[in-house]
């Protein structure tokens, strides 16, 4: 979803998102309970066929943003290659890209204020 939304929705959206299964964990609890005193394979079943038709709705609704990812990649790939220097160890290279992350983050937080 936060490829989705506007970086001011997102706490909406995911507050919503929230209070939704809050309410179907409501519902759903004890009307599995009642189910399961008749037979206890119909809520597995109703649970299943609700899970697979979920995930084809989310599928075939849901946009793909993969784009998304490729540019957000391209942009941090000139940020790799400044900071590399030669060293080819990978656990280095990470250290310096967290580092430098942290650094563009606080230096961030510093003007904000």
């Amino acid at each position: 979803m936060t490829d989705l939304t506007l970086p001011e929705h997102r706490a909406s959206i995911f507050l919503f998102m929230n209070a939704a299964v809050l309410i179907a964990e409501m519902l759903v609890i004890p009307l599995a309970a009642t189910l399961m005193r008749t037979n206890p394979w119909i809520p597995v079943n109703i649970g299943l066929a609700t899970v697979a038709l979920g995930s084809l709705i989310t599928i075939s609704i849901l946009p793909e943003t993969v784009h998304l990812q490729e540019t957000e990649s391209e942009d941090t790939e000139e940020e790799r290659d400044s900071l590399s220097e030669g060293d080819d160890s990978s656990l280095f290279s990470g250290a310096k890209r967290a580092l430098h992350s942290s650094k563009d983050l606080s230096d961030d937080s510093v003007h904000d204020d």
